[in-house]
């Protein structure tokens, strides 16, 4: 079981469209609300419990289609080094690997920067 708590959301707060009079529901025939799930991934930066990293944001949805799997890094995370002189510096101590099933070669090659995955 994953440690992350997934977050469910109903699709009227995803959508940006205002109902007006006249126009028809997208859900009108069915009448129910579409729900997400989004789950986050996150590595350890440090020894303490505060110490991560976002590394991995998926988004499912109710009929459990993945619409986003992405693995997101910070300049610099998966090194395995640490310099003390430069506080942003987002070093990995540890993937979590059991916990998250995320490697530092999985990041390296599938991870887009964290900057772009806010996009």
């Amino acid at each position: 079981m994953n440690a992350n708590a997934s977050t469910f959301v109903p699709s009227t707060f995803l959508s940006a469209k205002e109902d007006k009079e006249g126009e028809e529901d997208v859900n009108e025939e069915e009448n129910e609300d579409i729900y997400f799930a989004i789950d986050v991934e996150c590595v350890a930066t440090g020894y303490t419990h505060n110490d991560r990293a976002v590394a991995q944001i998926a988004v499912v949805d109710d009929a459990m289609r993945t619409l986003v799997n992405v693995f997101v890094k910070e300049e610099g995370t998966a090194s395995t080094s640490y310099d003390d002189e430069n506080e942003n510096d987002t070093n990995i101590v540890s993937t979590i690997e059991p916990l998250t099933g995320i490697t530092r070669e999985k990041l390296e090659k599938e991870g887009i920067p964290f900057a772009d995955g806010k996009n």
